[in-house]
């Protein structure tokens, strides 16, 4: 388990834990998010996402 300095060498917390899930789960979902947004552009033919 990660360890952070300053605990006295004990593991993560299960707050800092379920934080730490949750900031990768959010940043997977924003990255899926945009790739299907692109890929929707490139079907319609679109030259991107914002519209001129």
């Amino acid at each position: 388990m990660a360890k952070i300095a300053g605990t006295g060498g004990r593991s993560l917390s299960v707050k800092a834990s379920l934080r730490l899930v949750f900031a990768f789960l959010l940043v997977g979902t924003l990255a899926i998010g945009v790739i299907a947004l692109t890929q929707i552009s490139r079907l319609n033919g679109f030259d991107g996402i914002y519209l001129s």
